[in-house]
């Protein structure tokens, strides 16, 4: 059973241009995602560096001086990221806000602090270092002047540690009224811009 089908052509209807045409109320419908903003890259990388220090200072490994160097060289890459970071226009101007709170101060102060430990205790490991290459020259030779001379250097080298621990101990932890919630870290770096 074939139906039948009756044709049939439509063409629209002429607009008459004296005729008032109404406008039919436009609606749009805007859907929006809202995903989190992408840290900058730098924040990562930091974060790394931190995860890596810290796995560093938790390995069993006998604490020689390579090791007290690959240590070093980690601390340096955690302040380089940490500059970096500081340097980026949407942190200082961050900072310019808030530099009326004593936080930013306070902050500043305490990287100082560890700029200036890591510098003393870098030149003391290098010290050390020249230090026991003389005292092993000395005990070839069985020069007892100079290794009595080693073991005053030591002796001086660990109280400067002493006073570097305590410097570094110095360097209170905010209250946690004062820090600053990740929004406002994420925001400081670049975050505030559109995401896509």
């Amino acid at each position: 059973m074939v139906g039948r089908f009756r044709r049939s052509l439509s063409f629209p209807n002429k607009i008459n241009p004296n005729r008032p045409v109404a406008k039919l109320p436009i609606s749009y419908h805007i859907r929006s995602v809202s995903l989190p903003c992408r840290s900058h890259p730098q924040i990562s990388q930091l974060k790394d560096e931190i995860t890596e220090l810290k796995s560093w200072v938790s390995k069993p490994d006998s604490r020689t001086s390579s090791w007290l160097c690959d240590g070093l060289s980690r601390l340096k890459n955690v302040h380089d990221y940490l500059d970096d970071i500081l340097q980026l226009p949407q942190t200082q101007e961050t900072l310019r806000q808030r530099c009326q709170s004593l936080w930013v101060e306070k902050l500043l102060e305490d990287f100082l602090r560890f700029v200036d430990v890591y510098g003393i205790f870098r030149t003391s490991v290098l010290a050390l270092k020249e230090v026991q290459s003389a005292a092993q020259v000395a005990m070839r030779k069985r020069d007892e002047s100079k290794v009595v001379s080693y073991v005053k250097s030591i002796k001086q080298m660990a109280k400067e540690m002493g006073k570097l621990v305590s410097a570094v101990r110095n360097v209170r932890v905010p209250a946690r009224s004062e820090t600053v919630s990740v929004g406002d870290a994420e925001l400081a770096n670049g975050c505030h811009r559109r995401c896509d």
